[in-house]
Parts: C-alpha cells; sequence; structure tokens
C-alpha cells in the first residue's frame, strides 16, 4: 500500500529522529548542570557536562552537518579556540539555522578579543557572501559590529535586513538601541523602535529599548512612564534598571536608589547590559551605590 509506506518513516527517518532526540537530551543535561553549578554542586554539574559533550559527539559523528551544536557547547564551556575552529572547517556543511546560532554564540564571547574577533569576523563574512548574505547571519554579523561599538557598521547592516523585511522587529529593535546608545541619528532610532512597536505590541524588552531611546533623546518622563506600564504588566530586573536611569535622570534619587536594589533583587547584573551602556551603569552605580547583602 504506497499511502501507509508513505506514512511510516523509513529507517533513515526513524534514525535522525533518534539522534535527535538524543541533542534535545543533551541540551536539557547542559540545561541541568548549569542549575547544579548556580547549586554549588559542582562534582555533580562537571559530570552532566561529560555527558552532556559525549552526546553532542556521539551526534555530530552521525551527522556532520550538526557540528556547530558542539562548537556553540564547547564555546559556552569556555573552550574557545576548541570551537572556533570547528566553526572555521565545518561551516560550510553546516545547517544555516544551526550556523547562525553558533555564530551567535561564539561572536558574543570573543567580540572583545581582538585577534579572535578578527579571525571570526573573517569567517563569518566568507559563509556571508557565500551563502548570498541569509538574513540571520546577517543579523548576527550586526549585532557583533554593535557589541564592539562598531555602531556605523552595524546600522549599515539592520539596514540592508531591514531594506528586504522592513517588519523585522529584531533589525527594529538592534538598530534602534544601537544608535540610541551609540549617539547618532536619534530620529532614526525612535521611528525605528515604533515600528517594532507596532509589529511585536507593547512587548517587555520593546518598551525597554524604547525607554533606552527616550532617555538619549533627553525624555525621562516618557520613558518613566513607558517603563513603569510595563513593570506593571511584566516586572523584570532589567526593567527596574531603567526606571532606575529614568528616575535618576529626574534627580529622584531616593526612588532611583530603591528601583536599582529592586532591579538587583531580580537577578539583574552588570553583564546584563549591552557593553555600550555598561559605563552608563557604572555612573549609576557610583552615585546611588551598591545594595546592601541581605542577611
Amino acid at each position: 500500500d504506497a499511502s501507509k509506506a508513505a506514512e511510516t518513516p523509513g529507517k533513515d527517518d526513524s534514525e535522525r529522529l533518534l539522534q535527535l532526540r538524543r541533542a534535545v537530551v543533551g541540551d536539557a543535561l547542559e540545561g541541568l548542570a548549569q542549575v547544579l553549578r548556580r547549586k554549588g554542586r559542582q562534582e555533580s554539574a562537571d559530570r552532566f557536562l561529560a555527558e552532556v559533550e559525549s552526546v553532542y559527539r556521539d551526534f555530530v559523528e552521525k551527522y556532520p552537518q550538526a557540528t556547530l551544536l558542539l562548537a556553540a557547547f564547547l564555546a559556552r564551556r569556555g573552550r574557545t579556540d576548541e570551537a572556533m575552529e570547528l566553526f572555521r572547517r565545518h561551516w560550510p556543511e553546516s545547517d544555516s539555522n544551526i550556523m547562525t546560532a553558533a555564530a551567535t554564540v561564539l561572536l558574543s564571547r570573543v567580540y572583545n578579543d581582538q585577534s579572535r574577533a578578527a579571525a571570526l569576523e573573517a569567517t563569518l563574512l566568507e559563509a556571508v557572501e557565500r551563502l548570498e548574505r541569509p538574513q540571520g547571519l546577517l543579523l548576527t554579523l550586526a549585532d557583533f559590529y554593535g557589541l564592539q561599538g562598531r555602531v556605523d557598521e552595524a546600522a549599515a547592516v539592520y539596514e540592508e535586513v531591514l531594506r528586504r523585511d522592513p517588519r523585522n522587529v529584531l533589525a527594529l529593535n538592534n538598530l534602534a538601541v544601537v544608535l540610541a546608545l551609540g549617539g547618532k541619528n536619534l530620529d532614526r532610532a525612535l521611528q525605528c523602535i515604533d515600528q517594532a512597536l507596532a509589529v511585536s505590541g507593547p512587548v517587555a524588552n520593546i518598551l525597554d529599548s524604547k525607554a533606552i531611546i527616550l532617555i538619549a533623546r533627553n525624555n525621562p518622563q516618557e520613558a518613566l512612564r513607558i517603563v513603569s506600564d510595563a513593570i506593571a504588566d511584566q516586572p523584570t530586573g532589567m526593567l527596574y534598571f531603567r526606571q532606575a536611569q529614568a528616575l535618576l535622570a529626574l534627580k529622584q534619587n531616593a526612588a532611583a536608589k530603591k528601583a536599582l536594589e529592586q532591579a538587583y533583587a531580580m537577578g539583574f547584573s552588570r553583564d546584563s547590559l549591552h557593553p555600550l551602556e555598561r559605563e552608563s551603569f557604572d555612573r549609576l552605580e557610583a552615585l546611588l551605590g551598591k545594595p546592601e547583602p541581605k542577611s
């Protein structure tokens, strides 16, 4: 029966499904290892991570096009040179989505390391050109330029994406933020973030981005209103930090200090911020002080 044969997975499909499940298991074990490490159970975490690496290596041996899953794992573990070498050698046969995900992990770890960043950028540019400038890789490249403070280059790549996909919320949001943090073309930044909100609706991280832009445009009162409304709907540490910024700009230092303390209580840290705004965080913390440790 041809129809039944079509509905029945072949051996190759069944084997691929099994291998994909093993990859998902690896991802779950990695998450569990992170939980154990946060709880101080380093020995157990290391054991899980060794198992994760074994799962990934078995998977990519069977499916070389997924080798960059292993590269991303190694990058997250701080084994950057191994990860970069895997990326350099295996990106041509990689699935494009996996390549974009691995590039994102790697670039976030090497952007402030001049030699590694230059080597990885060269590989990524080669991939971008050979693959005819795919949108996912362009966004990753633009994000990388933004992390390095190369605002004009980042903006140019985001604009390229938007010429092809004017409603791309990620490009609209990230372009708006990098322009605002770089102090460039704040009118364009506001236009982009309003377009992003028109597409996405009042999502917390997009509202946070609008607050960044409003503060850059010397409109902390409107930023405070937007952030306070967002906190009422879905409070996060980042939103409380943004509230502290707006309040400080309005010279409401006591309220700003309270908002910053709430941000810390919800897990906010300096590392949560884009590199371009960490100096402003340092100034804010110097003015308001660090929170007292909980007893």
